[in-house]
């Protein structure tokens, strides 16, 4: 997850602009827009309130983007903190834990994956798990018939950062670095 932290910073920003963008924009146009209907004074009026209506659903447009970013970014975080406690990736238990569809988990990671947020992962539809190929764990083969599957190698804990909030795999007793903002987090 360390290579996906640039991907997920450059995203989170995108958000944050098309938002406040959206905002400026949606307001400034839609006051002239309203203004511009009351005021009847003024030579190709209509015009002027025809494009600013035109600019203000441009800009709710653009808030409806970076919300729609927001709640990526949100349900990426809660993928990660979930598929760290299972080390089958599997996806009928991410769906199963965070109470949705497999099909919506399985768009929205198949999305996450295409963005980068997932380095070196892809979804293995034989199985209905996400495969991450670099990685210091080995995974288990996953076998819905063993419900106690443990990992011999290594024990890892969730951890939020106290400096940006990133929720974080280190290893258990051991101090480690925030893939989002390098500061040292321990356990």
């Amino acid at each position: 997850m360390k290579n996906s932290k640039a991907a997920v910073v450059i995203y989170r920003i995108w958000e944050t602009v098309e938002y406040l963008l959206g905002a400026m924009i949606a307001t400034l146009f839609g006051l002239v827009a309203l203004v511009g209907m009351f005021d009847h004074e003024e030579d190709g009026a209509a015009i002027i309130i025809i494009i600013s209506w035109l600019f203000t659903a441009l800009g709710l447009w653009l808030i409806q983007l970076g919300r729609k970013r927001k709640i990526l970014l949100k349900n990426f975080r809660e993928y990660v903190t979930r598929l760290s406690l299972d080390p089958t990736g599997s996806i009928e238990n991410l769906a199963a834990s965070i109470n949705t569809s497999q099909d919506v988990v399985k768009d929205n990671l198949q999305i996450m994956i295409n963005k980068k947020f997932f380095v070196d992962a892809y979804i293995d539809e034989i199985n209905n798990r996400v495969v991450f190929q670099t990685g210091v764990r080995e995974v288990p083969q996953y076998n819905e018939f063993e419900s106690n599957i443990q990992n011999q190698y290594a024990e890892y804990v969730t951890v939020t950062c106290k400096s940006c909030g990133g929720i974080n795999k280190v290893l258990k007793d051991k101090v480690g670095e925030c893939e989002y903002c390098g500061s040292p987090i321990k356990n």
